[in-house]
């Protein structure tokens, strides 16, 4: 934990270096004071907190946490009891899926790990609704008595949770300004562009996502229409089903190249592939493995899957998906050996493949330092790459 690390913090999450998430505000963040200011004085003003003690016993609380966290780093702890601290006001876990096994030795270990985070909370706790093995977790989580438990799922809620009924995000939590138990519409999923592919059609990851933040935001107390707002204004960042470059063809249609270079595991990559129309995605795959393995994506994703370009050092385990669970899909393997135009050429043989209403879609499930410095350098390189592509092969 003492140690410094020169890295960019995408680096430390594909290399599973355990390291710490700053978090802008560690204590209970409804805090509606207001302030009354004075600026009688060229230099300084005064500052009358109508709510002085309100306001004194929320900072003694926050320096007590910063404080736990401070003697923590300075005492050699364990990376994962620091965030447990940091995290101990609030939590989310999305999902558990076959990801850094080699680093945990296992599924039940890095779910135990993982579901540290929600020991100790104290406001609210939000957990995927959809995923067994997180929802278990969620309620064995020993937390404060006031703490919230907080369901999000893709499907029409139950009471305390939050879902989808009917296009709209609906609650029956009670965290929405409704009552606890009873379906409360919160907004209508097009209402946020960032959700939906262009012709309207839901990216389900996206939206989990965005549930899991309205879902911890409200909980906390957060005005429900300051939030929405933010939310619709939001951007995702970037290697996230980033739309990079756009071919017009000759008939009027267009092949898009879609950078989701942060699928760096079967889980993202499902979720990525399921966003598209069948038959209509020419997958680049492959990379570090981390010790995961595909034959069950392939299987779940073949009706999407139109061909794949395979790249990687170490292929193997991706050929291996191909050919147990979809070996008619059609295929092209990178060869390996030169770094430096492993992406050019990968998107040369996408293009091969791509027709009109196509997508090549970099979501590899795979970690990208066998070839590339990080999954941001993998995308940046896709990116370049697929502009070239479209200024040498689109049509004008």
């Amino acid at each position: 934990m003492a140690q410094e690390h020169s890295h960019d913090h995408a680096y430390l999450h594909e290399h599973n270096i355990p390291h710490l998430h700053h978090e802008a505000d560690v204590h209970d963040a409804d805090h509606n004071h207001e302030h009354a200011h004075s600026h009688d004085h060229a230099e300084g003003h005064g500052h009358v907190h109508e709510n002085t003690q309100a306001v004194l016993n929320r900072l003694s609380r926050a320096i007590g946490h910063l404080e736990s966290v401070r003697k923590m780093v300075e005492n050699g702890r364990d990376c994962s009891e620091v965030l447990i601290q940091i995290a101990a006001v609030r939590a989310a876990i999305t999902n558990i899926a076959d990801d850094h096994l080699d680093w945990h030795g296992g599924i039940e270990n890095y779910a135990a790990d993982k579901a540290k985070v929600f020991h100790n909370v104290k406001k609210a706790l939000v957990y995927n609704a959809d995923d067994e093995r997180v929802t278990k977790l969620a309620f064995a989580a020993q937390t404060a008595p006031e703490c919230r438990r907080i369901g999000f799922t893709l499907a029409e809620p139950k009471d305390g949770q939050i879902g989808v009924k009917d296009g709209w995000i609906v609650d029956m939590s009670g965290i929405a300004g409704g009552e606890a138990g009873k379906s409360f519409q919160v907004a209508k999923v097009t209402d946020f562009t960032h959700l939906t592919e262009p012709d309207g059609t839901v990216y389900p990851h996206l939206l989990a996502d965005a549930l899991t933040a309205l879902a911890l935001v409200l909980g906390l107390g957060a005005d429900k229409d300051k939030a929405l707002a933010a939310l619709k204004q939001f951007t995702p960042g970037g290697h996230r089903i980033q739309t990079v470059a756009v071919a017009k063809t000759s008939d009027g249609g267009t092949i898009r190249f879609v950078d989701d270079s942060k699928a760096t595991n079967a889980h993202a990559a499902k979720a990525s592939l399921n966003s598209f129309a069948d038959k209509s995605v020419v997958w680049i795959a492959g990379g570090l493995a981390k010790g995961g393995r595909f034959e069950q994506l392939v299987a779940d994703q073949a009706h999407t899957i139109k061909a794949a370009i395979i790249i990687g050092k170490d292929q193997q385990p991706m050929l291996d998906a191909f050919k147990a669970s979809a070996p008619d899909i059609p295929m092209s393997i990178i060869d390996p050996t030169d770094n430096d135009t492993v992406m050019a050429r990968a998107i040369d043989a996408a293009g091969t493949y791509a027709q009109s209403g196509d997508v090549v879609l970099m979501a590899p499930a795979c970690a990208s330092m066998d070839q590339f410095k990080s999954y941001a350098d993998r995308g940046n390189q896709f990116a370049q790459q697929a502009q070239r592509w479209v200024n040498e092969h689109g049509e004008a």
